[in-house]
């Protein structure tokens, strides 16, 4: 067992780190809610992105919630109060987003967490809706 990190806004340093998910390679996501970013590390513990910041617009974190990424590498961060799944390459570059608030198909109503599995469907923790909505990612891209 280790520890990393301490609190704080400097890379490496964490204001009430949220959710993590590790990929095929070992390398750790964090979300770093209260600085609104996006911490990515190594399995080695060495830093390797760290993306994201405050606002009111796509590209950018009002409340980030679960964190997951797919096969293509891309990171998929859910978003409590932009009601939507926003998608980021390793750079911390905005690719996409998809949902917005409501209670249809598709829609969100405070989304808080995500899951990828092996064959890229897309699980979606829609907590204010009581429910989990699945997709199934078409195309990814390249690498």
């Amino acid at each position: 067992m280790r520890t990393e990190g301490s609190r704080g806004k400097e890379k490496g340093e964490f204001n009430f780190p949220t959710h993590i998910c590790i990929d095929k390679d070992g390398n750790a996501y964090v979300v770093d809610a209260m600085n609104f970013r996006v911490q990515v590390f190594n399995k080695d513990g060495n830093l390797l992105s760290v993306f994201g910041s405050n606002g009111d617009g796509t590209g950018y974190f009002a409340s980030p919630k679960g964190i997951a990424v797919d096969s293509y590498g891309h990171i998929y961060i859910a978003d409590a109060l932009f009601h939507a799944i926003q998608i980021f390459d390793i750079k911390g570059n905005f690719l996409y987003a998809f949902g917005e608030q409501g209670q249809g198909e598709g829609e969100f109503w405070m989304p808080n967490g995500v899951y990828i599995d092996s064959k890229n469907k897309i699980y979606i923790a829609d907590s204010y809706n009581s429910r989990i909505q699945i997709f199934q990612l078409i195309s990814g891209g390249t690498k």
